[in-house]
């Protein structure tokens, strides 16, 4: 099972200082009818319902979760009723209190069991869940994992980056519940900025350009070479719609200037 990743600060703007964070995007939750607060949608997180707290639900169990220091045991509840962005579902459980995001969250396994389709939107910003996805844009279908994270359900797309010295294509992650993109350290042997301990690069992919991104390291062989986040994200689009389907799904990219035409959506969140 796989935790949420952080939200820390965005790319560095140039050598200097880091401008705001990009927003993480969230729908209303409600559990057993309570209202607890946003659910950060998280297309890069195994799971169904994660919890900040367990809102009183009992706790009836442990589960190991991956997260950027490795891996680590937190509580898993009983079974509960759950309303998400207006949608109303029922959880065997949630797992609750992971170390790197104190937040609730809608992971992937919630869009595969639901079929809803996670839409964001930068210009607004806003988070919903649509019935349908919509129609035109840049559909992009999700690679497979790579083969040493066979077990990885998520969102992969395949892009090059170039750090100016050297150029790979990788398979990389989008992942809408980290606010920066992310590179492995030993991807590369450039050596990182001295203060802020990150490598400039340009990332690209064939049909959504070139984006040049100060990206953060870290040092996990569990998780994906790059990880990109919502900076990268919003970079390349303005609105994103995450479709998943038991065998994999796809996700759909509108530029600023080409507007999607919506075949039904039940809930929407301004944040």
């Amino acid at each position: 099972m796989l935790g949420c990743y952080p939200a820390v600060l965005a790319a560095a703007c140039g050598d200097i200082l880091p401008p705001p964070p990009a927003p993480l995007f969230a729908i209303p939750l409600e559990i057993e009818g309570r209202p607890v607060g946003d659910a950060i949608i998280d297309t890069g997180g195994g799971f169904e319902i994660l919890l900040r707290s367990d809102f009183g639900l009992n706790v009836v169990d442990s589960v190991d979760v991956l997260v950027f220091g490795g891996r680590e045991s937190v509580a898993f509840t009983e079974s509960f009723s759950y309303t998400a962005g207006g949608f109303h579902g029922f959880a065997e459980g949630a797992i609750v209190g992971i170390s790197s995001c104190d937040c609730n969250g809608v992971g992937i396994v919630f869009f595969r069991k639901t079929g809803m389709v996670a839409a964001i939107a930068f210009s607004e910003p806003s988070a919903a869940l649509t019935t349908l996805p919509p129609r035109g844009g840049i559909a992009l279908p999700f690679r497979s994992p790579p083969a040493n994270l066979e077990g990885f359900i998520s969102s992969f797309i395949d892009v090059k980056i170039d750090l100016g010295t050297a150029t790979q294509t990788v398979r990389a992650l989008l992942d809408t519940g980290a606010a920066e993109t992310l590179l492995k350290r030993d991807l590369f042997t450039a050596a990182p900025d001295p203060i802020f301990g990150r490598v400039r690069l340009e990332i690209t992919h064939d049909r959504l350009g070139t984006v040049s991104v100060s990206a953060a390291l870290f040092d996990n062989d569990d998780l994906p070479d790059v990880i990109l986040g919502i900076d990268m994200m919003r970079a390349w689009g303005d609105r994103w719609y995450f479709h998943y389907t038991p065998d994999g799904g796809n996700v759909t990219v509108f530029p600023y200037t080409d507007p999607p035409i919506m075949d039904g959506s039940i809930a929407a969140k301004g944040q």
